[in-house]
């Protein structure tokens, strides 16, 4: 509802007029200077440039959301279907199967031992292929190293379209070693993907090496529901309301609900709230405050993603 000139506006009124542009600031100071930002009283916010967020608001250890390291945004989780798709492995990996077990604690690797006289490249790839399918995030874990002299090394996505495999992305490169560990949103149709490790150097002697290993490939299309959940943001007020703005894009799809917890995110009494609402806490007897995002999606290819967000508390009284 709309603030008109000769009528007196209500609580939701007022709260939504003043709170969603305070609270998108919020999360725009954050951008542009988390170091001199912190979450107290009356405001929250965060940017997720690591998938903690750079003030640290996000409670790892309970979310399902999946975070894009290359693209820095969360979306819908996924569950793994690489297990059972046909193995990729034109190099003859020791123990490839341990690229596609979700356990980081096992790897697959390979590697090459080379006296050559002058530079070499080395490439080694592992992955999987299918029919086609929607693949909506790829989860991976891998490294490489050489010791050769004037080494270089890279590790690349690659996807596969039937007939030819192309980049994605490049997730790392490095001189002796080079390393990836995160989510990347691939958001394609495609019929395979693979890492692609690339060592270069100069032997010079048969003591010199070319690893890779690769330790997780998993990859599926978005689960229907999964949560993004906040550590304790402010812990100073009871809020009598909050709003909750989102640096979301929805231009593929998706949704997101919020839930409020006044006690550390333990439980959260207030559920089923929109981003950029009022949202009613007066029920509320603590102020530790948390919050849950809700990501939804209706067909497991698209996903909302989400950058930010900041949090405008309204309407209280210091607990202090």
């Amino acid at each position: 509802m709309a603030i008109k000139n000769g009528e007196l506006p209500n609580a939701e009124q007022v709260i939504n007029g003043y709170g969603n542009p305070v609270a998108q600031l919020a999360s725009l100071g954050v951008r542009s200077d988390s170091s001199n930002w912190y979450n107290k009283d009356y405001l929250a916010a965060d940017v997720f440039t690591t998938s903690s967020g750079t003030q640290n608001s996000i409670n790892l250890g309970s979310t399902t959301t999946a975070y894009s390291l290359a693209q820095d945004f969360w979306t819908c989780g996924f569950t793994d279907e690489s297990g059972v798709d046909a193995t990729h492995d034109p190099d003859s990996f020791t123990d490839p199967e341990n690229a596609f077990d979700e356990n980081e604690a096992t790897l697959a690797t390979k590697t090459d031992n080379d006296a050559s006289i002058g530079y070499v490249t080395k490439i080694h790839e592992l992955g999987k292929t299918f029919s086609e399918k929607y693949v909506g995030m790829v989860k991976i874990k891998c490294d490489n190293a050489t010791n050769s002299a004037s080494p270089e090394c890279g590790l690349k996505l690659q996807s596969y379209n039937g007939a030819d495999w192309s980049d994605v992305v490049t997730l790392a490169t490095g001189l002796a070693s080079a390393s990836f560990i995160g989510e990347y949103y691939l958001n394609a149709f495609v019929q395979g993907v693979r890492i692609e490790s690339t060592t270069y150097g100069d032997p010079q002697s048969s003591s010199k090496y070319y690893t890779t290993n690769i330790q997780v490939i998993a990859y599926g299309d978005f689960d229907a529901s999964s949560d993004l959940v906040t550590n304790t943001l402010v812990h100073q007020i009871i809020p009598h309301s909050i709003l909750v703005y989102g640096d979301v894009d929805f231009t593929s799809g998706g949704a997101i609900g919020i839930s409020v917890s006044e006690n550390n995110g333990s439980t959260f009494g207030i559920t089923g709230q929109s981003l950029g609402s009022y949202i009613d806490t007066t029920s509320f007897t603590a102020g530790s405050l948390a919050l849950k995002f809700t990501f939804t999606t209706p067909n497991g290819s698209v996903t909302p993603q989400l950058s930010g967000f900041g949090c405008v508390i309204s309407d209280a009284w210091n607990s202090k």
